[in-house]
């Protein structure tokens, strides 16, 4: 560079260079390509320092700071203006890229990392990006978004599950139908899973420590209502219950058990209800509930086994009113019909092996605790008399016959 076209003075305490004249551009080095010399620049405080380290091709701060001003730009990358600027707006530090949706901003190279930590109004409160756990860690804040947004798991595009808030509804959804599951625990570590219903008291939980399925408070099952019943097909039935018990011992085997404590006087009911209504001509037989037990091959019972069992236990509150174990109540309204024939009770056997039953059964049984006495449920007191057909019973296990009149005389 000639001399002519720089000159240099000093004033006011400051050494001023300057450019002198027009033409060739103006400049100062200091050393030359390939050969360069350390330069350094000292602060106010002592060891601090601004230092071109020629050896190491580094502009090294020691106890020194950069400082840009509003909207001043930090520029890196090759491009003419910089392929990517870090300036700060006056309220915003805005990072962009010359190109739209090109580059990234990466912390550590995967292999040497670093933690990245954000706090938010506290040193207690912070966003980390741990990479001892490999975690992204808040804590003591929170996450948020807003509706439509979604979270996406699993390595599919678009991810193998979302879940979003859609303003009205939390949706979890799988990329593909019936794909996947939502799994509480692992079978070795779990925890209990709770659904509140409009209160604190009132919930359904999945219970770990008692194994359950738990209604609490006013919490309760509707399956289908009478307005909008939900539609059964036949053979496929909307609730099902299947279980097993290996059980040797002398406890009740229940897998199904309902129990209603009434503590208003006055009340009516507590029982549990099977309603089957219909306004067709139905087929073969129709029923609102059946007990059905079968013995296999090998199966019996030691003592005695029934399809169906109603009992009913008396104390000494019971010093008024009507019991019975069983109420068979037929109700015809006006202008009702009573069909081909009508009882209170119909009795039937079926099966291959009927004929052994019409030979060895009984139309009934009396069992433990009816004495045989005058004036006894068991009266035996009654004077002979001939009927015109019998029906064979047995009380305390002896067989006895009823005699059956055509006529009461």
């Amino acid at each position: 560079m000639p001399v002519s076209l720089l000159k240099s003075g000093w004033s006011s305490g400051n050494l001023i260079f300057q450019k002198r004249g027009s033409g060739a551009t103006t400049g100062i080095h200091f050393g030359i390509d390939g050969t360069g010399i350390d330069i350094k620049f000292f602060g106010d405080t002592a060891s601090s320092y601004m230092l071109w380290d020629q050896s190491a091709d580094q502009l090294v701060f020691d106890a020194a700071d950069i400082q840009l001003g509003d909207s001043d730009y930090l520029k890196f990358g090759d491009a003419s203006g910089g392929d990517v600027s870090v300036n700060w707006t006056g309220s915003v530090l805005q990072i962009s890229p010359a190109a739209d949706d090109t580059g990234s901003i990466n912390i550590g190279d995967g292999t040497t990392d670093i933690d990245f930590k954000v706090f938010l109004n506290a040193s207690t409160k912070y966003v980390v990006f741990d990479v001892g756990d490999s975690l992204l860690k808040l804590e003591d804040v929170d996450l948020k978004l807003g509706d439509n947004d979604i979270l996406q798991f699993g390595d599919a595009s678009g991810g193998d599950v979302s879940v979003k808030w859609n303003a009205a509804n939390l949706v979890i959804l799988p990329a593909v139908d019936d794909t996947g599951a939502i799994y509480f625990g692992d079978g070795t570590t779990d925890m209990d899973v709770r659904f509140t219903l409009g209160a604190s008291t009132d919930y359904v939980e999945f219970n770990v420590g008692n194994k359950a399925l738990e209604f609490v408070g006013l919490a309760k099952v509707d399956i289908g209502s009478s307005g909008t019943p939900l539609v059964l097909t036949a053979g496929t039935p909307i609730f099902e219950l299947y279980s097993t018990c290996a059980s040797a011992g002398g406890t009740n085997a229940e897998p199904f058990y309902v129990k209603s404590t009434m503590t208003g006087a006055g009340g009516i009911g507590a029982r549990s209800r099977f309603d089957m209504y219909t306004n067709v001509a139905l087929g073969s037989y129709s029923n609102a509930l059946k007990a059905y037990t079968e013995y296999g091959a090998t199966g019996s019972t030691t003592g005695l086994g029934t399809a169906f069992v109603g009992e009913l236990v008396l104390s000494a509150g019971t010093s008024s009113g009507t019991y019975a174990p069983l109420e068979s109540e037929l109700v015809l309204g006006s202008g009702a019909s009573t069909g081909t024939a009508s009882s209170f009770l119909y009795m039937n056997t079926s099966g291959d092996g009927k004929a052994t039953f019409d030979t060895n059964g009984y139309l009934f049984e009396i069992g433990d605790g009816i004495t045989a006495n005058s004036g006894k449920l068991y009266d035996t007191s009654a004077t002979a008399a001939t009927g015109d057909a019998t029906l064979k019973i047995r009380i305390g296990g002896v067989t006895k016959y009823l005699l059956v009149a055509d006529d009461a005389s």
